[in-house]
């Protein structure tokens, strides 16, 4: 009798932690592995290593399982060719390893379940030659409406938003009859794919570490410090902060007290780096930890016109109680978490007033940030909904007794 197994698939080195979808691949993962090594279950955490990367330290966390990597095949160019030329979506042409899918299908026997990271990955089961048993995917974020929220933008990028649904759909709708069911980090996102692919879903949302953090000082203040924490490569985090620095900013600096603005992330695009040019702006790129930024900001800013899914920026903030300024759009799949932020349309003068009333009104602003610390702590940290995910899993696959 052969020893039950499982396979975790990613589409991306988690180690490097520096991303929404990496942190959740690693913490999830970790709290999956656990929870099935110690019921004798064996796991092998296969993933494409798109990045180069000392993650010795990182990977620790998953020694108890078999860690298998495989090379990336197509470059961005080669992508962007196959989804124009070939009606390939683009991120399952990005994310692809032949290799993979020849590992796939000599070692379909070897599984007894697969949890999958993205719909993308899909790509690497042949389900015409093939048979595999039990799959679910996460989906992080729903892909339809992620590429639906790009048709509000450019000509450029409404076209592109059309073509990725249309071939999402093509891709997935028959997938989507082979798996148990998905994985999704809101309700939204859950009802969003049982409506158009017929898929069950289950809800495990995004969470956060526990940290220990410190009350924000209150006070008279000549200077207000604004963050804004993300991947800067980003374009729904590059629109978000351009839009902010061009039509915000300005508004807040035209009155007293006078407010600065830190930009910190990973790999700045050009129009990013941009911004920088203007006075009350500092960019801190690739830093090496994000702690001394949210200690020394006064207010955190989220104001994304694109995405779905949630925010794992929201969930960080609040976790060092910081106060938050969002759009609407920022709260999208952590609609519980609205007593706890200030929520605005993207108008900028709006938005500009919204902050200002946080300024004005920060002693009462500060006391409800250490409301949200404790219900982020209870409610959103990664080793319970992880157990809970694992438990779940088990459920359906019937792997332990546990």
């Amino acid at each position: 009798m052969k020893n039950k197994r499982i396979a975790i698939l990613s589409p991306v080195n988690p180690f490097t932690y520096d991303s929404g979808a990496r942190i959740r691949i690693f913490e999830i993962s970790k709290g999956v592995t656990k929870f099935f090594t110690e019921q004798g279950i064996a796991v092998d955490f296969i993933y494409l290593d798109d990045v180069n990367c000392n993650s010795y330290e990182r990977a620790q966390a998953f020694e108890q399982c078999n860690l298998i990597s495989f090379k990336l095949n197509r470059s961005r160019l080669s992508s962007l060719f196959r989804m124009v030329v070939l009606f390939n979506s683009y991120r399952a042409s990005k994310f692809f390893s032949r290799e993979l899918k020849c590992f796939l299908s000599i070692n379909k026997n070897k599984y007894d379940a697969f949890y999958v990271n993205f719909f993308d990955m899909l790509g690497h089961f042949d389900f015409k030659k093939n048979t595999f048993d039990n799959i679910v995917v996460d989906t992080h974020n729903d892909d339809y409406l992620w590429y639906e929220s790009f048709e509000k933008k450019s000509l450029v990028y409404k076209l592109y938003g059309k073509l990725n649904k249309f071939l999402f759909l093509r891709e997935n709708k028959e997938r989507a009859r082979k798996l148990n069911f998905t994985i999704n980090v809101s309700d939204n996102d859950t009802d969003s794919l049982n409506n158009r692919l017929s898929v069950r879903g289950y809800t495990a949302p995004n969470g956060i570490v526990e940290r220990y953090s410190v009350p924000k000082k209150v006070g008279t203040k000549d200077n207000i410090s604004i963050l804004f924490c993300a991947s800067l490569s980003v374009t729904m985090n590059v629109d978000a902060i351009t839009w902010f620095v061009k039509n915000v900013l300005p508004l807040l600096n035209a009155k007293e007290p006078k407010f600065s603005l830190k930009i910190v992330g990973r790999n700045p695009s050009n129009a990013v780096k941009a911004l920088a040019n203007e006075d009350t702006v500092e960019l801190y790129a690739n830093v090496d930890s994000i702690d001394n930024y949210y200690e020394q900001s006064d207010i955190v800013v989220l104001p994304f016109k694109l995405g779905g899914g949630s925010k794992l920026k929201l969930l960080e903030a609040l976790s060092f109680q910081v106060p938050v300024v969002t759009s609407n759009v920022g709260l999208i799949g952590c609609e519980n978490l609205s007593p706890f932020v200030h929520a605005e349309d993207l108008v900028p003068d709006l938005f500009a007033k919204k902050i200002f009333e946080v300024v004005d009104t920060y002693k009462q602003v500060v006391e409800v940030s250490g409301d949200a610390k404790s219900y982020i702590d209870d409610n959103f940290s990664w080793s319970s909904i992880s157990v809970e995910l694992a438990k779940k899993l088990n459920n359906e696959w019937r792997l332990c007794g546990s």
